[in-house]
């Protein structure tokens, strides 16, 4: 079940960026219907609202994933080799995971054992790390999967593209999210360099 609760947000939005990019990319053509493209747009955003909301749903990911850790059932995958570029960012990208979980069940149980109700942290101060656990977990797991389907294709010159593909997600998971400069996970520097890498 936790699975569906977080693709279904990340993908909603995917398409929704997809959509207005593709549109803009388009110039004026991109408003013509018979290119289709309103198509994108208008499902990517129906679909952030279908069958719940996609900030509602996370916040139901980062609850099931706190239960998920106190009770053991919440394993982190292990540290990989960094033979390759895509290793060290796969285990840059689990450390947020653990970092963000953590340190929401510390923030949490800090707050309410200072006498505050779980509403007013979880909705009202946390909310922000909320999102970014449930979205860290999420993007986690498709980047393991994606991981595994492109090196698992048996054709060479298809495995380099889509393990180039898989790699370019990756990065552009990390110069999205300010937590990997912020706790220096990612130097400045290095930052700049995955910026032009892609």
């Amino acid at each position: 079940m936790i699975l569906a609760t977080v693709i279904k947000p990340i993908a909603t939005w995917n398409q929704a960026v997809v959509g207005n990019v593709t549109r803009e990319r388009a110039g004026g053509q991109g408003y013509l219907s018979v290119n289709r493209l309103w198509e994108g747009i208008a499902f990517g955003h129906s679909g952030m609202t279908a069958e719940g909301d996609n900030s509602v749903l996370m916040q139901k990911v980062a609850k099931e994933l706190g239960s998920r850790l106190q009770t053991g059932r919440h394993k982190f995958p292990g540290r990989r080799a960094e033979t390759r570029n895509l290793n060290k960012l796969f285990n840059m990208i689990v450390l947020r995971e653990k970092k963000c979980l953590m340190g929401l069940g510390m923030a949490m149980k800090t707050k309410m054992t200072a006498g505050k109700s779980l509403f007013e942290v979880w909705m009202l101060e946390e909310s922000d790390a909320v999102q970014r656990t449930a979205k860290s977990y999420g993007e986690r797991i498709i980047l393991e999967q994606s991981i595994k389907a492109a090196d698992n294709i048996n054709d060479p010159k298809l495995k380099s593209v889509m393990q180039s593909l898989v790699e370019l997600y990756a990065v552009d998971i990390i110069l999205k999210d300010s937590w990997f400069i912020t706790s220096e996970t990612v130097s400045p520097k290095e930052f700049l360099l995955l910026g032009d890498a892609t």
